[in-house]
């Protein structure tokens, strides 16, 4: 497993340099081809989404810049950057609803495979805690610490797993077609309910093919073509 990671790292590296190299250079294009494929793998990096947010900034795409502004928030919740441009890329569009919040307030702080490391970690060491305690045969009082970290771990991992849930079945999405209407049943003929302007950013509630039932940060659902949004997880 470790090697497998350090073979993702090392490649997704080359990727990144050879991304920089073609942004710096003035080939957009490129750079999104090069970039591209690695995030729609599932193994892109916040740092990639941030370069690739920034290639659709300059290349006037400004809804594609929010879409991968937002991935790079969920995968560096704490990077100033990411922040300032993905607020830079929403004031440059108008007729927005505010946007979705993320599913979890401690999202804004960790990432997912934080909270999971910080769980096991948790887990682990009042593991290590109870054994000891078990061996020296000392106070059960003793023991309270370990069981308590162990406990701590489990529910911190818990939330983790929670968050993963959340985010695949719930992800978050942006349109990226001119004005989309959104309607009130899953079919072409549904009544129109309001519309969406492109970069408007929505949580998908579910899916019914070729349709997605959408909530907006206003708190107003609807259903929208699936062609007219691009979704991150």
């Amino acid at each position: 497993m470790i090697a497998v990671w350090l073979w993702l790292s090392i490649a997704l590296g080359g990727t990144l340099s050879d991304g920089d190299d073609r942004f710096s250079e003035g080939d957009l294009d490129g750079a999104a081809a090069v970039l591209m494929p690695a995030a729609e793998s599932g193994w892109g990096s916040g740092r990639l989404h941030f370069n690739l947010g920034n290639i659709y900034y300059r290349k006037g795409d400004l809804p594609r810049a929010i879409l991968h502004y937002r991935a790079a928030q969920r995968l560096r919740p704490r990077d100033g950057n990411v922040h300032h441009n993905l607020a830079l890329a929403r004031s440059e569009l108008t007729g927005l609803p505010d946007p979705v919040d993320l599913p979890s307030t401690w999202m804004s702080l960790v990432t997912v495979g934080e909270l999971a490391l910080l769980g096991w970690l948790s887990a682990a060491l009042g593991s290590v805690w109870v054994v000891v305690w078990f061996r020296r045969k000392q106070p059960p009082a003793l023991a309270l610490p370990g069981a308590a970290l162990v406990c701590m771990g489990l529910l911190v991992g818990a939330g983790s797993l929670q968050g993963v849930w959340t985010l695949y079945w719930h992800p978050i999405a942006v349109v990226t077609s001119p004005e989309t209407r959104v309607r009130d049943a899953a079919r072409t003929d549904g009544e129109e309910r309001f519309r969406l302007a492109p970069g408007s950013e929505v949580s998908v509630v579910r899916a019914l093919d070729p349709f997605v039932l959408v909530e907006d940060g206003d708190g107003r659902r609807g259903w929208v073509s699936e062609s007219a949004i691009e979704i991150h997880r």
